[in-house]
């Protein structure tokens, strides 16, 4: 990504990554210390490699975050909202089930933020076992994967949204069945407003209770006060890619391991499954008026014929055969891969990138 550096007026391609694993998560409780390693977030030099920013627990840190305790080993999902180059926003999300939020400052700060904050940032959901004191095993959800981020209205709302979308699933243990794991869609309402360390230290963080539950039911309206939605998966479920979100549709795999092969430890290719549900709050895709009772999640999810871990969906827009051609009916359908199985995902193959901000607009 691209970063203006702190009051300097000059461009720096850095590299952000997570610090990675730690090793106490292959054991299955939660642990009660915080891990060794994993637990911090940095920028890089894109050429030399050097650490030019970092967040951790320790107070050598740039940004010093004493509940950074548990592991980042997936990728931070950077964001450029206004579509200038640079870099105004990152999601990260750990394996103790937390979703974390930062705001990047390039440049001259704004009044209230410090003229050596180059970023600010915290936790703004607890979904899995940190927090809970003593959790059970059902409540040890860990986030292996990294935060599908997306954009969308809700117009009954009139007001819009970044949806931050993420399913829990222990990778470690793909063959556990003791977790109660869950894909959820966080709402966050701060759009293109950036959040002061302050704001984030006194953060209203988003937990299991802010969050309605649309498993087992179609139409499940999203309220002022709800924070998002979560749909509980079967309980041999669990989501090990990451999500992605394309015409406010997100689609994800959910990987069940053999039950014999989970009895025994013995090899076992599991099954997968597809599903593809509106960013909104969570109902399946289509003609919703006439849903028979009892079948609400199984119009979600389609079985996928690939044994193991499969990957997250692709998408792919072939060109028009004809390049003088302009127009959506030019084009031939879009094509949605997860794996070696594709199919038509039903989009227009005409999508257009669209960024901007509005001052006074959240």
């Amino acid at each position: 990504m691209n970063i203006d550096d702190n009051n300097l007026n000059t461009e720096q391609a850095v590299v952000v990554i997570g610090g990675g694993y730690d090793n106490v998560h292959d054991s299955m409780p939660h642990p009660t210390t915080p891990d060794a390693a994993g637990n911090g977030i940095y920028f890089l030099d894109l050429e030399s490699g050097d650490v030019l920013w970092r967040a951790g627990i320790d107070g050598a840190a740039e940004l010093t975050l004493s509940g950074m305790t548990r592991a980042f080993p997936n990728q931070i999902r950077v964001v450029d909202l206004n579509g200038d180059r640079f870099a105004d926003r990152m999601y990260a999300s750990d394996l103790g089930g937390q979703i974390w939020r930062f705001d990047i400052f390039g440049g001259k700060q704004p009044d209230g933020i410090g003229p050596d904050a180059l970023v600010t940032g915290g936790v703004i959901a607890q979904l899995g076992a940190e927090g809970l004191g003593s959790p059970t095993f059902e409540d040890t959800r860990r986030f292996y994967n990294a935060t599908d981020v997306a954009i969308f209205d809700d117009f009954s709302q009139s007001r819009r949204f970044l949806a931050i979308s993420i399913g829990s699933g222990y990778r470690a243990h793909p063959l556990d069945n003791t977790n109660n794991d869950r894909f959820y869609s966080i709402r966050d309402k701060d759009v293109f407003n950036r959040l002061s360390q302050a704001d984030y230290d006194s953060y209203d963080i988003v937990d299991e209770n802010d969050l309605v539950e649309v498993s087992g039911s179609v139409g499940a309206v999203i309220g002022a006060n709800d924070r998002g939605w979560k749909l509980t998966l079967p309980a041999n479920q669990k989501v090990l890619a990451t999500s992605i979100t394309f015409n406010n549709e997100v689609f994800f795999v959910a990987f069940a391991p053999d039950i014999t092969a989970a009895a025994t430890c013995s090899a076992g290719i599991g099954r997968n499954f597809l599903y593809r549900v509106s960013i909104r709050n969570g109902d399946p895709i289509g003609d919703l008026s006439s849903v028979v009772p009892g079948t609400e999640d199984a119009l979600r999810v389609t079985d996928l014929a690939q044994g193991g871990i499969a990957p997250s969906a692709r998408f792919l827009f072939p060109s028009p055969d004809d390049p003088d051609c302009v127009g959506e009916e030019c084009s031939p359908p879009p094509i949605a891969c997860v794996g070696v199985e594709c199919f038509n995902p039903g989009f227009p193959n005409n999508p257009v990138r669209t960024l901007w901000t509005q001052d006074g607009v959240e």
